[in-house]
Order: structure tokens, then C-alpha cells, then sequence
């Protein structure tokens, strides 16, 4: 039995919560904030740095990428910001988005009115996009092609968990890890034809049996990983696409590195 929710409930939700916090800007001051710097030493983000003492170096990131990237913002009414000097990274403990021009004066950006973000990195695109009907606060990655409301569309939302060092010894037994950790996990959503329901799925044969009903998960192999997951919600809209002749097709955007 598949277990839907419906995608509309929260579409128009953002809005109301696109409420700046004293430690954020808005797009648009922090590039003025940033370009008026001038030398000065502004730093309006969270440190990223922490003492450890004795401790090994920390393993992992709470930012998507090292190093920065370039990229542009696109707004919920389609505007543009980019900047070609402009540096962008984003935290994914918080999902605040962070500016730089010079990678000492940092700006944390209120990305209330954000509808998508886009990252270049050695010519690849990473794009993390709003998706209201799951959660409009966070911002997930279509793996899917898709072509439209007729198709399946499979998100990923990345998720990080901050794990502190909890090593011990008695002299004789040690445990535990003398580093802090940044841990990444993946939670997966397909959004239905039409757009108006959508499914979390698990990476197993049973839950995608009940999302997208046995015959999608016939072919699967035994064990399901992210691509195997990709291939079938793939295959379903190229199936969907013959049966309509609709051969307009997008490519899936470029998975975002591990950290």
C-alpha cells in the first residue's frame, strides 16, 4: 500500500517564514555589505574553525564544499544574483548559504526569498533546489530526469550530524574516537505525476515496491543503492515518455560531493 502525502498543503508556506534572524542578511545587503567592506574585517557567519586541543584534526565538514565555489542564486519571482568575483558555500547542519569575495569576510544570507541554488565547481553544476510541498526550509537535489508534471521526480536531501570526540582509556582498554566527526546521511523523496503527492522511499526493495508499486521495483537489483534508485524512476518516466511521445527529456543534475 503506498503511502502518500499530498505536496500542496505547504506550498505557499516560505513566504511566511522568510523572516530575516539577526545573524542573517538578505541576498541583496549581503553583496552590498560584502562589496562595501573595504579592507575592514566583517565576519557576520558562524566560525568554522574549533579548538581541539589534543585532539586529531576533524574529520569531514559541516560545508558542502572545500574550496569555495562560484555560483548564483535564483529568487522565488526568478531573479538572479550572481556576481563573477562572488564565492558561495553552503553549511548543512544549518542550510544557511554563506558569501565571500575574499574568504575572510564572510556573510551569512537569509535565503527566505531563495528558490534555488546553484554552485560551479571545476565546470560542474551542483543545484539545490526548494521543494515547499516536502519542506520549505531545507533545499534538496533532483536526481531524476524529468520532464515536467507527467514524470516521477526523485530528491535527495542531504543531511549532517555533528558527532564529538568521545575518546577513553584506562590504561589497559581504550574506545571511542579522538576526533570530532561531521557524518552525512541521505533521505530520499519522489514527487508523483502531477505534483501534488509525494513518497519518502527508502533504499530497500520493499519500499519501493510500496511507493511505486512491484512491477517498478521488479528489475531492481537485490541491493538498492542511490543509483539502482535513480535507474528505476528513470526507467518509469522514459516508459511514461514513450506512452506519451513526449520525448522531451532533462538531464539529472550532478550529485553533490561527499564531505
Amino acid at each position: 500500500m503506498r503511502h502518500l502525502l499530498p505536496i500542496l498543503a505547504l506550498a505557499f508556506a516560505v513566504d511566511a517564514k522568510a523572516q530575516s534572524s539577526p545573524e542573517a542578511m538578505s541576498i541583496d545587503n549581503a553583496i552590498q555589505t560584502l562589496s562595501s567592506a573595504a579592507g575592514r574585517r566583517i565576519n557576520n557567519g558562524e566560525s568554522f574553525v574549533n579548538y581541539h586541543g589534543d585532539r586529531e584534526p576533524p574529520k569531514g565538514s559541516r560545508l558542502l564544499f572545500d574550496p569555495w565555489t562560484r555560483g548564483f542564486v535564483i529568487g522565488v519571482y526568478d531573479t538572479v544574483l550572481k556576481d563573477p568575483n562572488l564565492f558561495l558555500n553552503y553549511d548543512k547542519i544549518t542550510h544557511n548559504l554563506y558569501l565571500t569575495f575574499d574568504g575572510k569576510t564572510i556573510v551569512k544570507v537569509e535565503t527566505g526569498q531563495a528558490r534555488e541554488l546553484h554552485f560551479v565547481e571545476d565546470g560542474i553544476q551542483t543545484v539545490l533546489t526548494r521543494v515547499d510541498g516536502i519542506d520549505p526550509d531545507v533545499f534538496f537535489q533532483r536526481l531524476s530526469d524529468s520532464a515536467g508534471g507527467s514524470h516521477y521526480v526523485l530528491y535527495r536531501l542531504l543531511k549532517t550530524q555533528f558527532r564529538r570526540a568521545d575518546y577513553h582509556t584506562d590504561g589497559l582498554v581504550s574506545y571511542g574516537n579522538n576526533y570530532d566527526e561531521y557524518v552525512d546521511s541521505y533521505e530520499y523523496f519522489i514527487v508523483m505525476p502531477g505534483g501534488r503527492e509525494f513518497a519518502p522511499v527508502e533504499l530497500k526493495s520493499r519500499s519501493l515496491r510500496q511507493v511505486l508499486g512491484p512491477r517498478a521495483a521488479a528489475n531492481c537489483k537485490k541491493k538498492i543503492d542511490e543509483a539502482s534508485l535513480v535507474d528505476v524512476v528513470n526507467r518509469l518516466n522514459l516508459d511514461r515518455s514513450a506512452a506519451t511521445g513526449n520525448a522531451a527529456y532533462l538531464r539529472p543534475q550532478t550529485s553533490s560531493p561527499s564531505r
